[in-house]
């Protein structure tokens, strides 16, 4: 049995560009400058020191999502079946006990101290 020519349809094409122009045309929105600034390694290392801490963390959490977790938890899922999303949810649920247990009580006020990960 063979699954034949596959290709993509209209629709198809139409969305996937609908989405690049919408992506870019976000990106270009946000990333904006103010009349007069000039970047420094400030902004493009830790974003001027102006995001907030569920910025920062969906960032570490998308940069722990790879394309081969996605795809081999997909494979988990079809081999095994739903008992695998329990994992990936207890996995969660420990990165969020052990970043809150592990920050020190002193982490909100190293943004007014002026402490950073880099050096000037």
């Amino acid at each position: 049995m063979g699954w034949g020519r596959m290709g993509l349809g209209t629709i198809d094409i139409v969305v996937v560009v609908v989405y690049a122009i919408a992506i870019f045309g976000l990106a270009q929105w946000v990333s904006r400058e103010k009349a007069g600034h000039q970047k420094n390694t400030s902004d493009y290392f830790l974003a001027s020191k102006n995001l907030p801490w569920w910025a920062i963390g969906a960032s570490l959490i998308a940069a722990n999502i790879s394309a081969e977790q996605i795809v081999g938890m997909s494979g988990s899922g079809y081999a095994i079946g739903l008992a695998i999303a329990s994992y990936e949810w207890m996995a969660a649920l420990t990165l969020l006990i052990v970043g809150k247990g592990s920050a020190p009580p002193s982490a909100p006020s190293w943004r007014c101290s002026g402490c950073s990960s880099t050096s000037s």
